[in-house]
């Protein structure tokens, strides 16, 4: 009953956000979950119901990842070419991007909400239910943490240095996560080097995370060359212009293909 619930008010925003398409199997672009080969959505349930809801309206479906959305809305000055990398609450998402093209994503299955239930371990942050029976409170810890806005650079108590170990085991997952991801595609940017690196979601705007992420880039590495690092602030917004540049890249190549 709630995922029949859940699939009509998914279907009535479509039908509310999407205007009528301006031509005929126009590309309609989105985010997915799940690994790369997502193409349309496929490969996961809830993919499936967003693309089958956007066929519906006339659109011609294609959904990629979060972080892939991210690479081309920031990278456009670096040939949309280099690596994405989104923090979310449930987990993060990498991406290696060469010329539009995503080559391969991997993800980790931690973000900010992963941080919030270790500090709340840590600190012993507890409540009890109506039965009596102990939980963590996980939202006790994600409201100190967002109230304590300092740098994790700099911590000046036992909860402050509790949270930049946190930051920094995310960061190393994150950054493993990465090198799996290249793996796959070993020779992507033979020709390329050094590439763009962008970071994006509520995890990476923490002050003191893009230094983290500088940190361990140098005590570990990549096999690629950097060109800097970068922390995308409104990455919401981030995500949808990318999925609007990735819609124009495939329309291009349709048009392409029946020229």
């Amino acid at each position: 009953m709630l995922f029949r619930s859940a699939r009509q008010a998914i279907s009535k925003l479509i039908d509310a956000l999407l205007p009528a398409p301006r031509h005929s199997n126009e590309v309609c672009c989105f985010t997915v979950g799940g690994l790369s080969g997502d193409s349309g959505g496929r490969g996961n349930e809830v993919n499936e119901f967003v693309a089958e809801f956007i066929q519906r309206r006339g659109y011609q479906p294609l959904g990629i990842g979060s972080a892939t959305a991210v690479a081309l809305a920031e990278l456009g000055d670096q040939a949309l070419t280099g690596v994405g990398i989104t923090l979310g609450a449930a987990r993060c998402e990498t991406a290696l991007v060469c010329h539009g093209v995503e080559l391969s994503r991997s993800s980790v299955a931690r973000g900010g909400d992963w941080i919030d239930e270790q500090l709340a371990a840590q600190q012993s942050l507890f409540f009890w239910d109506q039965a009596g029976k102990r939980h963590l409170d996980v939202r006790a810890a994600r409201v100190w943490k967002e109230s304590n806005a300092g740098s994790v650079l700099s911590p000046t108590s036992e909860e402050d240095r509790q949270l930049a170990t946190l930051y920094h085991d995310l960061v190393d997952d994150v950054l493993a996560a990465v090198r799996d991801a290249f793996m796959s595609a070993p020779h992507a940017f033979d020709a390329l080097q050094p590439v763009g690196f962008v970071c994006a979601g509520g995890t990476a705007s923490r002050p003191g995370f893009r230094e983290i992420m500088l940190d361990e880039l140098r005590k570990n590495p990549f096999p690629f060359g950097i060109k800097q690092v970068q922390i995308v602030g409104a990455w919401e917004y981030s995500a949808a212009r990318g999925c609007l540049i990735r819609a124009t890249l495939e329309e291009e190549t349709m048009r392409k293909r029946a020229a």
